[in-house]
């Protein structure tokens, strides 16, 4: 460590402490660390050697993403106007089954997890959500309103 030096305009003799750097060194990186990949490739091969959960995480991540920004984006809002051949209604209608939903499930959800614990109900919102991505895209592709419905439901639940 370098010698303590007294802070500047500081009074009351407070103390600032700096670590030197290595002979050598940027200070940048602590000694044996990697540096993070520079290329698209380096990236791509870096998640090919993660770990199995990581790349389900990630690919989980992804699609879940997907279906969020359909529908905070305020497309998803549009395509249901459009499919309901220019209801506001419908999309008020779908948004509050969301909405309805997120408000049912809360009660129980705080029961669930004293019950069987945090863990188990992350883990059970986790799959919930996993399910829901392709049943989201299912609804949209066949635009169904009531299926799309209750795909929003289920996302207001997990």
């Amino acid at each position: 460590w370098a010698a303590p030096m007294p802070a500047r305009g500081d009074a009351a003799g407070v103390r600032v402490v700096v670590p030197p750097v290595p002979p050598g060194s940027t200070g940048a990186r602590a000694a044996g660390q990697k540096a993070p990949p520079a290329t698209t490739w380096e990236l791509f091969t870096s998640i090919r050697s993660q770990n199995h959960n990581v790349k389900l995480v990630l690919a989980y991540g992804a699609a879940a993403a997907f279906v969020r920004g359909l529908w905070m984006r305020q497309v998803l809002s549009a395509l249901i106007y459009l499919e309901a051949e220019g209801s506001n209604l419908a999309v008020g209608g779908i948004t509050a089954t969301a909405g309805i939903a997120e408000i049912a499930a809360a009660p129980f959800a705080g029961w669930a997890a004293d019950r069987f614990g945090r863990d188990r109900l992350l883990k059970v919102g986790g799959v919930l959500s996993l399910l829901n991505v392709p049943i989201t895209i299912a609804a949209l592709m066949s635009g169904s309103l009531e299926a799309l419905s209750a795909a929003m439901a289920i996302w207001g639940i997990v």
